[in-house]
């Protein structure tokens, strides 16, 4: 099902509907900025995206952040559907207390194109948790839940739980990173009140990439990730991004 598919594409894309990251917000006064760009396949389908999103800390442990997603387009064996468009805008908020234990609330708002995006609202809360193990690894790690709202095909997204854990390893310049992230389906989609019977569904994403930090103020990362499993459809799905942060 293709609501299905780009729904679970979204929750492993570097720019929708995934926290920031899995590690604690910046200081009080900072910010980020972000430009990036990722591709999603799943067998014959492919779909490039562009996004771009700012994080700023308020006040001490608590960070805002908006996320902005556009795509390209959409293709099936070689044959455009006619697919793209703005992506639904996400906020977030962050907030981490000192033993470094966090809780998070972000929310898509359904004012993108009804091609590519979910056309309900959408809602995702939970729990993080980081520590630094040495001065070279850190950990962080994510327990969440995402809801959903009927859209306007009289359509509803099933609710999510994911749990995700990363190591990040610096090394100064370069630091490397490895995670994993699994999705469980606890309530069935609907359609018209008639469930697809889906919950329980699972999925599994690991990913590994590496963070380069040119200066003080500007780094980039790059990433791959491929998921398998139930949960993202009866193929594969592998995303490759690459990210570009300001620091300001």
């Amino acid at each position: 099902m293709i609501k299905r598919t780009l729904a679970a594409i979204a929750l492993i894309a570097a720019s929708s509907f995934a926290t920031w990251d899995k590690f604690p917000v910046l200081d009080q006064g900072n910010g980020q900025a972000k430009v990036g760009a990722q591709y999603n396949m799943q067998d014959k389908w492919s779909q490039p995206v562009i996004g771009i999103g700012a994080r700023y800390s308020v006040i001490t442990n608590l960070e805002i952040a908006l996320n902005l997603g556009y795509v390209l387009w959409t293709d099936y064996d070689g044959d455009d559907m006619k697919a793209d468009g703005l992506t639904n805008p996400e906020i977030s908020v962050r907030y981490f207390l000192p033993m470094g234990l966090g809780f998070f609330v972000e929310s898509q708002i359904p004012l993108g194109n009804e091609d590519v995006s979910y056309t309900g609202f959408a809602f995702h809360g939970g729990a993080q948790f980081s520590t630094k193990i040495s001065d070279m690894v850190s950990f962080g790690s994510e327990l969440g839940m995402a809801i959903h709202t009927e859209d306007d095909d009289n359509y509803t997204q099933g609710t999510v739980l994911n749990v995700g854990a990363e190591g990040d390893f610096n090394l100064g310049m370069v630091t490397p990173f490895v995670g994993l992230d699994f999705y469980y389906v606890l309530t069935s989609d609907e359609w018209d009140g008639e469930e697809y019977g889906n919950d329980g569904d699972t999925g599994i994403a690991p990913y590994i990439g590496a963070l380069f930090v040119f200066t003080p103020m500007f780094s980039a990362d790059v990433r791959g990730t491929y998921g398998m499993g139930d949960y993202f459809g009866d193929e594969n799905v592998i995303v490759i991004a690459l990210t570009a942060y300001i620091n300001f």
